[in-house]
């Protein structure tokens, strides 16, 4: 959209005022169409997303129905299993225990380091190649 904008602007200024005036006149219809249509496409993503929150309130009230009538939801075979990380069967940790850890990369600054170092042949690479 800029070139075309960059293109009408440099032909404007090798032509008559006439043609000038119609150019600029052009390009400022064009961007009204577009701030124009702003409203409408807001108003469609609006009304997307209120129908992916009734969606999700539907299912928030079937499952706080299902738990106020006392059924049990139990996960099936491919189900994600919870953020806590135990694996199923074990024994939940004592209570007063500190949450696990992740565990952290085997060494942030080597990683970086041999990041950095690839990126600066490859930059080396290039600039020879241009040479």
């Amino acid at each position: 959209m800029s070139d075309e904008f960059n293109a009408v602007l440099n032909s404007m200024r090798e032509a008559p005022i006439r043609e000038q005036v119609e150019g600029l006149s052009e390009v400022i219809e064009k961007m009204m169409m577009l701030i124009m249509s702003i409203p409408d496409q807001v108003d469609a993503m609006v009304n997307g997303l209120q129908s992916q929150i009734s969606g999700l309130q539907t299912k928030i009230s079937g499952l706080e129905a299902r738990i106020a009538s006392g059924v049990t939801v139990t996960p099936g075979v491919g189900a994600v299993p919870s953020p806590g990380g135990a694996m199923p069967g074990a024994p939940p940790p004592p209570p007063g225990a500190p949450a696990p850890r992740p565990e952290a990369p085997a060494n942030p600054i080597s990683l970086r380091s041999s990041i950095m170092g690839e990126l600066k042949e490859l930059f080396k690479k290039r600039r020879a190649l241009s040479e």
